[in-house]
């Protein structure tokens, strides 16, 4: 996985008086999802055969990255250091947030009268999870802080998902699939826990 990191700090309340910020690289690090489900298909139509399946499940999913490459953006004096790279910065977040969930699936399907083409199928679906996210970082240039356990978050949310797709059979065992999927995810406000380095 790779991307950008930008972490910012302030002196008042929601998110105003930014007095520090630093842009850096996370382009160090893994993201897995792992998804189960049980359903039971209601089918009607012949020639066009259309399916619904109730879904309930259960999802994993977990997220690490490495912050590097330090950059301040945003320094006051008295408070950071000066703006410019500096050196040294090696942070992890590792994140993960997994629960069950309920859908429903809806596919048609018919047989096509074509050259390449003998079978279409086409499908939706939606998903409600319930998320349990959890998650544990060391911010390694905080002396202030401990480590490797410098923090964690612990919340509790809900994803929707939605899918779509075209499967297109061209023999009985060969086919061209595409499919386009749409996620959201909150939490609540949750809780943020912070280990300092004299054990406070």
């Amino acid at each position: 996985a790779g991307g950008d990191n930008r972490d910012s700090d302030y002196l008042g309340d929601d998110r105003t008086f930014e007095y520090s910020r630093t842009d850096n690289d996370a382009d160090h690090g893994s993201v897995w999802d792992l998804s189960a489900a049980v359903g039971y298909p209601i089918e009607f139509g012949r020639e066009i055969v259309v399916a619904l399946r109730p879904l309930i499940g259960y999802s994993y999913h977990r997220q690490n990255f490495t912050v590097t490459d330090g950059d301040q953006t945003v320094a006051t004096p008295g408070l950071t250091q000066d703006a410019g790279p500096f050196a040294g910065l090696d942070s992890h977040y590792d994140a993960s947030w997994y629960g069950p969930w309920v859908g429903l699936e809806v596919e048609a399907a018919a047989a096509v009268s074509s050259e390449f083409i003998r079978r279409v199928e086409g499908f939706l679906a939606w998903e409600v999870h319930r998320a349990d996210y959890r998650a544990q970082a060391d911010w390694n240039l905080r002396q202030d802080l401990s480590h490797p356990n410098s923090f964690r978050h612990r919340a509790d949310g809900v994803g929707y998902v939605f899918s779509a797709g075209l499967n297109l059979f061209v023999s009985p065992r060969w086919m061209l699939t595409t499919e386009a999927t749409y996620q959201s995810w909150s939490t609540n406000h949750g809780r943020h826990r912070v280990y300092f380095a004299d054990g406070d």
